[in-house]
């Protein structure tokens, strides 16, 4: 089906525009197929009552068969996969009634998205017959609540303004050296007090799941620990005359291993999605001031070791403990690179590429590795307004 050459409506892949507009009324009837309800049922009940919200529209909803469609009515269903149309295609015919196809519940929840941007603020919906899927699998937004504590509202919000924009990823980057965000019950010292509940977690991941984002949260580390090591100083990594790097986690100490197997024990049944981040960023600028990791590697790794080599075993091990409950694991890329170590990150690791620092994204993807594009160079924003070195 080739796409009209009407600039409008430009957001939706292939459009063929039709006849007379679509105009809700009051005989306006949202019917779910009746082979599909199970499935479909909640997202046609989240679709009617935003529709009438949007038209004012008291829209009946109910169930039944497909050839049971009358002129008036707004049918969801279920229907056949189309390699093109992906996890989150769909298909849209507009006419007499509405009728919204798609393989996938989340591409009949795409598909929802679609009309009510067209309808806007009004009763009509433009005829024609569209196919649309997402050019990417993974869209999202990162909030930085460990800096800056965002509430529980305002994130709720997030969550349905990206679901009409067709975002479906939020990356919650839960600490930082300003803030620990979560309620902790393995280590309540740890926790600020502008923080979120595990009540508040799930009804955030309730929410989202209704809008069919998902939340990836990060725990940056072993760097950027700067909240956690406020209550732990002992784990703070140090030069050999003592001077310490305020937010560095020293990952040679085993108590340093057991914190962090504390806390991804206890997050995991909180976050059950699919991805989980591990920060990884800017641990030490100078890895030359840390002798103590040259000397943990070498006895590991051997007499070439270097002290990156204790950063990758570190975050390889804490890696392995999210694949083995079935995560996907990101790290930031700006500590990542394949010479001048014995070891280097674990290839099913997401390099998330937001810095300039380091090999290029051209390098990692001819090492065979997948990358995440989150280059902060046109959307990075943090409250000082100054950009990363």
């Amino acid at each position: 089906m080739p796409r009209s050459d009407s600039p409008w409506p430009a957001a939706i892949r292939e459009w063929l525009p039709g006849g007379a507009a679509y105009t809700f009324t009051e005989d306006t009837r949202i019917v779910v197929d009746r082979t599909a309800v199970d499935r479909i049922g909640t997202t046609a009940s989240a679709f009617a009552e935003e529709l009438r919200a949007v038209t004012g529209v008291d829209v009946e909803q109910r169930s039944d068969d497909a050839d049971q469609v009358r002129a008036g009515d707004v049918f969801l269903t279920l229907g056949p996969r189309e390699a093109d149309l992906g996890e989150e295609g769909y298909r849209l015919r507009v006419g007499s009634s509405v009728v919204l196809d798609a393989p996938t519940r989340q591409g009949l929840f795409r598909a929802t998205r679609t009309v009510l941007r067209l309808l806007g603020d009004g009763l009509h919906v433009p005829a024609g017959s569209a196919r649309d899927w997402p050019a990417y699998p993974l869209r999202g937004l990162m909030v930085d609540v460990g800096r800056k504590y965002f509430t529980h509202q305002w994130l709720h919000d997030q969550v349905r303004e990206m679901a009409d924009l067709g975002l479906n990823c939020l990356h919650l980057h839960l600490s930082d050296d300003l803030g620990f965000r979560l309620e902790s019950s393995t280590h309540p010292e740890i926790v600020s007090q502008a923080h979120y509940t595990k009540r508040d977690i799930a009804e955030l991941l309730a929410l989202a799941d209704r809008y069919h984002v998902t939340i990836i949260p990060e725990i940056d580390m072993p760097g950027h620990l700067g909240a956690v090591l406020d209550s732990h100083p002992e784990l703070r990594l140090r030069t050999d005359a003592g001077a310490v790097s305020p937010g560095s986690l020293d990952v040679t100490l085993p108590a340093s291993h057991a914190l962090v197997e504390d806390l991804i024990g206890e997050y995991l049944a909180l976050f059950p999605g699919p991805y989980w981040h591990l920060g990884g960023d800017e641990y030490v600028r100078d890895y030359a001031e840390f002798p103590a990791l040259t000397r943990h590697a070498r006895t590991r790794y051997g007499p070439d070791a270097t002290a990156k080599d204790a950063y990758y075993a570190f975050v390889n091990w804490a890696s392995g403990l999210l694949r083995q409950a079935g995560r996907t694991v990101l790290v930031w890329n700006d500590e990542v690179a394949y010479t001048g170590s014995a070891l280097t990150l674990a290839d099913d690791v997401i390099v998330d590429y937001w810095s300039n620092r380091g090999p290029t994204p051209q390098h990692h993807a001819d090492r065979g590795r997948t990358l995440l594009n989150s280059s902060f160079a046109a959307t990075y924003y943090i409250t000082s307004g100054n950009p990363p070195a």
